[in-house]
């Protein structure tokens, strides 16, 4: 999508600036001189779009697979504030000896102060392709307004289960033979998928993320008391 809209407005630019040469060579009539001038003007305009398009090839080139799938859940957050936090780190404070920690989408709450947090996706495995959603106690408490008794281990199943279907049958419909549902290795996983990232592309494999992760939430949130 991203890519589009650069040489969208790579065209028009193009399209704008080449109307601009031609009208103003007509308002100052076409003398050899002037059809010279525009000529220059022309190639001058046609050699800043060509710059900005490989530099843009270039910057798009060298984003990895955890780069753009990071950025889209950076946009995903952005627009739910009150319900998510990050991608960012584990750890409040960097120590030398420990390093950062992981890296992590957080289901959050309210209170854009609020150092509560669930651990939802994690970014690290996305370099692989692999997307893991995770569903927790703290999920429930600090997303979803559920008190520590109700949030019981039944609950919590019962919120993965759907996740798990709802997105199962999503990557099921849109990306069979692009993916491997792998098996949870811990108790507070909804679902781990293994995406063939290389063949998908970026653009594809950013847009399963996104839409993955949008649907966990959107089940999620439809629990919130």
């Amino acid at each position: 999508m991203e890519n589009k809209k650069e040489q969208a407005i790579a065209v028009i630019f193009s399209i704008i600036g080449s109307l601009s040469i031609l009208i103003n060579l007509a308002i100052k009539d076409f003398t050899p001189e002037n059809l010279l001038d525009a000529i220059k003007d022309l190639v001058g305009l046609l050699v800043t779009v060509a710059v900005f398009l490989f530099a843009y090839s270039i910057r798009n080139k060298t984003l990895s697979f955890i780069d753009v799938a990071r950025a889209s859940l950076k946009k995903m957050q952005e627009k739910m504030p009150d319900f998510l936090m990050g991608p960012r780190y584990n750890r409040d404070n960097y120590d030398p000896e420990k390093g950062k920690g992981l890296e992590y989408l957080f289901v959050t709450n309210t209170d854009p102060k609020s150092k509560l947090r669930a651990k939802l996706i994690p970014i690290q495995p996305l370099e692989e392709g692999v997307l893991a959603i995770y569903i927790q106690k703290g999920t429930l408490v600090y997303g979803l307004n559920y008190s520590s008794d109700q949030a019981t281990a039944e609950e919590i199943k019962k919120i993965q289960s759907e996740v798990f279907s709802a997105v199962s049958d999503l990557i099921q419909r849109k990306y069979a033979g692009s993916y491997e549902i792998l098996p949870n290795s811990k108790e507070d996983t909804a679902i781990i998928i293994d995406f063939n990232e290389e063949k998908m592309g970026k653009k594809k494999f950013s847009k399963a993320v996104t839409e993955c992760a949008e649907l966990a939430i959107s089940k999620i949130r439809s629990h919130k008391k």
